[in-house]
């Protein structure tokens, strides 16, 4: 008896030094992640850190870093843990306050983590955005939704003319169906 109480007590340091040398290995990698600046990272490559990188990804989401550091942790947040992601790029994407890097990747994260209906209903009224680029990002991703997403763009656009239509303009175009004036 006291032997299995001592094999225990010399394993259970091991396994949580193990545990601590994995997770300090997890934090390097999405690090060297995040620093790529020329390479992107495939979408393999971040779900292969598994859901043990959403602790230390959402961490930097929700921090102080650089927006494009936070937009790159969103982006493998939103594959590694979507359910973690999913209400961290809802607020995200409806925050004025967010620095565009931080909306668009949001946007994106939106899409991929919500099912569709909710989707939709988070990213249309962000159509109306008076920021171009994300008005752009926004329909690239509800395109990426397929017919119900196509479908609330083309209702947003259907009524816009000249320069207020060109943002959705190249989303418009993948849209099955679409009229491009």
């Amino acid at each position: 008896m006291r032997r299995i109480v001592l094999a225990i007590l010399v394993t259970v340091p091991a396994v949580a030094a193990a545990a601590a040398a994995s997770e300090e290995q997890i934090r390097q990698t999405v690090d060297a992640y995040l620093g790529s600046i020329d390479t992107p990272i495939p979408d393999a490559r971040w779900k292969a850190l598994g859901p043990d990188a959403g602790p230390v990804l959402a961490s930097i989401v929700t921090g102080d870093g650089l927006p494009s550091r936070r937009a790159g942790a969103l982006h493998g947040l939103s594959i590694v843990d979507p359910a973690r992601a999913a209400p961290l790029a809802t607020a995200y994407a409806r925050s004025a306050d967010q620095p565009l890097a931080i909306r668009s990747a949001a946007v994106r994260a939106v899409a991929r983590t919500l099912p569709t209906a909710e989707a939709v209903s988070v990213l249309r009224p962000l159509l109306g955005s008076p920021s171009a680029p994300l008005q752009r990002r926004t329909a690239d991703a509800l395109v990426g939704l397929g017919a119900s997403g196509c479908a609330a763009l083309q209702a947003h656009a259907t009524p816009l003319t000249g320069d207020a239509r060109a943002p959705f303009s190249h989303a418009l175009a993948r849209c099955p169906g679409a009229e491009t004036r």
